[in-house]
C-alpha cells in the first residue's frame, strides 16, 4: 500500500524522504483495493505461524494474490488456507 510507504517518513517528520517516496510511488503502477480484493480477505484465514495477521498486511497480501503479483516484503511468512504463498525477503 502506498499509504505504508508514505505513512512513515511522514510520521517521523522527514520531509526528503517522503518527497522521494512520492516521487517513487508516482513511477509505478499502484493496484487498488477492489470489491474481489474485499472477498478474498473475507472469505479466506490468514496467519502467521499460528497467529492472527494484522488488517494492513492482509490487504497488502489479498491485492498481490488478485493480481497474481509476487509479494516481496521483509515481513515474516504469510500463507493463506489454499497453500498461496508468498516469498519474503530478510
Amino acid at each position: 500500500m502506498a499509504w505504508e510507504i508514505l505513512r512513515g517518513p511522514r510520521l517521523v517528520d522527514r520531509v526528503k524522504e517522503y518527497q522521494i517516496a512520492v516521487r517513487l510511488l508516482d513511477r509505478l503502477e499502484i493496484l487498488p483495493f477492489t470489491l474481489t480484493s474485499a472477498k478474498i480477505a473475507v472469505e479466506h484465514k490468514f496467519r502467521r505461524k499460528g497467529k492472527a495477521v494484522n488488517l494492513v498486511n492482509i490487504l497488502i497480501a489479498v491485492v498481490a494474490i488478485e493480481n497474481q503479483s509476487k509479494l516481496v516484503t521483509r515481513d515474516s511468512l504469510l500463507s493463506i488456507r489454499e497453500k498461496i504463498v508468498f516469498e519474503f525477503g530478510g
